[in-house]
């Protein structure tokens, strides 16, 4: 009956009546009691074909009507998508399906569907619902199908919410087993693995950000934005993994200067925001520039501001060493603070004014001395 019904809509609602009527009878047992029985593969099996059904008929519906209608076409769509998240959800709430079960057959048949359907909205939809529904230990063993995937979905998908919700879900995770930045995860043939989130995440981001050439600018610095915070809280110690995030900054910077033909990046810009983000965060992070110094990518990146931009850093950075009463008492380690501060020590060659203000001057150079 439910392959019958051809119209996008009322097929919508009808497979969504037969899951939840199936919802207490579908088998949820590693092995069949009897014959008559099935076990949960059987489930597996069902669900992903209702999935795979209801997905087909939602993407169908960006087709009907006229095309000046799009726009309220995409937003039934979006208010019906939960239809088809539902299948996700009954999936992760078979409890007889272990890791590899999820690994072989779920995480697959899903990811399948998803690239397939060439569709935007579902695409995105339905990446996001796979890190809100399933455990953290099925992320964890899978990341980088998962991450795999997302280099294939469609220019209009906005990868980076993709990548950092699931940066940010498997970051806490680690926090909640104590910082264990090495989880293991149990592979087919029963042996452990250690998985290294900073290097899987680290070299996907590249992966993708590589491949993806109409990814805009700013969402390739949120990305390394994401990547510096998983460096910080999972790795706390490990100055060279933020300086790697903050080398590849300085690359992305590099390219953007080049496409635009200009030597620094423009005032209150997205992209100016976002580096902006990434040059507090160790500062916040830290609150010592004797630290800050250790990284060499660091004031390489501010030189990448304008000169109003770099005044904004600076000053920040005077203010976190008056507050953390922050002593620099080597020649070299002086040196490499005042590189750092240079927009307040010299005159800069693109000052936007010819002239100060005085009173902001006298602030700034109150707050170098």
């Amino acid at each position: 009956m439910c392959r019958g019904v051809q119209h996008p809509l009322r097929g919508l609602f009808l497979r969504n009546y037969l899951l939840q009527c199936t919802r207490n009878v579908l088998p949820d047992t590693t092995e069949a009691q009897n014959e008559n029985e099935g076990n949960v593969r059987d489930a597996i099996d069902f669900v992903l074909m209702n999935f795979a059904e209801m997905n087909k008929l939602w993407v169908r519906m960006q087709h009907q009507g006229h095309t000046r209608d799009k726009e309220r076409r995409d937003r039934e769509r979006s208010e019906l998508r939960i239809l088809v998240g539902t299948n996700l959800v009954r999936l992760s709430q078979l409890e007889s399906v272990g890791e590899q079960d999820y690994r072989r057959l779920v995480l697959p048949g899903i990811l399948e569907q998803v690239v397939s359907c060439r569709d935007a909205i579902a695409q995105e939809y339905l990446m996001e619902c796979i890190i809100q529904v399933f455990p953290d230990e099925f992320h964890l063993a899978n990341l980088q199908p998962f991450l795999k995937s997302c280099a294939e979905l469609q220019p209009g998908v906005n990868i980076k919410n993709i990548i950092i919700a699931l940066i940010e879900r498997l970051a806490a995770y680690s926090q909640r087993n104590e910082g264990n930045v090495n989880l293991s995860v149990v592979l087919e043939d029963g042996k452990e693995q250690e998985v290294q989130l900073f290097e899987v995440f680290s070299d996907q981001v590249a992966a993708i950000t590589q491949s993806r050439t109409d990814m805009p600018p700013e969402d390739m610095l949120a990305l390394q934005l994401a990547l510096l915070k998983l460096a910080q809280r999972c790795h706390p110690d490990k100055l060279t993994y933020v300086d790697r995030v903050l080398a590849h900054t300085d690359r992305i910077c590099a390219d953007i200067h080049q496409s635009s033909g200009k030597p620094h990046l423009e005032h209150n810009t997205p992209v100016f925001k976002e580096l902006m983000k990434i040059l507090k965060l160790p500062a916040d992070h830290y609150k010592n520039i004797l630290t800050l110094i250790k990284l060499q990518n660091y004031a390489p990146l501010i030189n990448r501001l304008n000169q109003p931009g770099r005044l904004l850093i600076a000053v920040h950075l005077v203010n976190d060493i008056l507050e953390s009463d922050t002593t620099v008492s080597t020649p070299e380690d002086v040196e490499a603070v005042l590189c750092m501060l240079d927009v307040l020590v010299r005159e800069q060659a693109d000052d936007p004014f010819s002239e100060p203000d005085a009173e902001d001057f006298m602030e700034e150079q109150g707050l170098l001395a």
